[in-house]
């Protein structure tokens, strides 16, 4: 049983499915199996995750309506896959913070170098803190770099995001976080509710 009050459950249910629905890379239903097992674990009703998948769907998807042509997800994606087929790991909502997200990178590093026999020369993710500040209304993407030091991998960041159109303030140094204003993460969630 849960430490937390129901509306501080219910709170976290609704960040987690506004998180993993804007990401859109799984579908709804195990979004809402994983929602039922948390609301289990903490001694809510399986019914009252289900009213705050719903009510998180409808609001993305108001988002995604509201904001179609300013979208810039896959735009931002695919700036990203450039950068991970040449030497780079990229990674979405990985971890709850940096130190999390790190072991986690190392484990993806060494396995994606075992695969594919190229090293891997740095890491473009976002972690779960990050992904929630993007969907809570802030709107900006806090990229995080992490390299070889003479990769470059920051500056070709910038450089694939600009070739997708993707501004990121200048004047800004090429360091370990990069953050995009204004990133526009408003892609269609996956499925259909009710």
């Amino acid at each position: 049983m849960s430490v937390l009050e129901p509306e501080a459950v219910l709170a976290q249910l609704r960040t987690e499915a506004m998180v993993r629905l804007a990401l859109g890379r799984e579908e709804l239903e195990e979004i809402r199996r994983d929602l039922h097992r948390s609301a289990d674990a903490e001694g809510v009703a399986s019914a009252r995750a289900d009213e705050v998948l719903a009510a998180a769907w409808v609001e993305r998807d108001h988002l995604a309506r509201e904001n179609a042509g300013r979208d810039r997800s896959a735009a931002i994606r695919r700036a990203l896959a450039r950068l991970a087929q040449e030497d780079a790991l990229v990674a979405e909502d990985v971890g709850e913070d940096e130190a999390s997200a790190r072991t986690l990178l190392e484990e993806a590093a060494r396995a994606q170098e075992r695969r594919t026999g190229r090293a891997v020369r740095g890491w473009v993710y976002f972690h779960r803190g990050d992904a929630e500040k993007m969907v809570d209304g802030t709107d900006v993407l806090t990229l995080r770099v992490d390299e070889d030091p003479d990769g470059g991998l920051p500056g070709r960041l910038r450089e694939a995001l600009a070739a997708e159109g993707i501004p990121v303030p200048s004047g800004e140094e090429d360091g370990p976080v990069l953050e995009i204003p204004e990133a526009s993460w408003f892609p269609a969630p996956p499925g259909q509710v009710g």
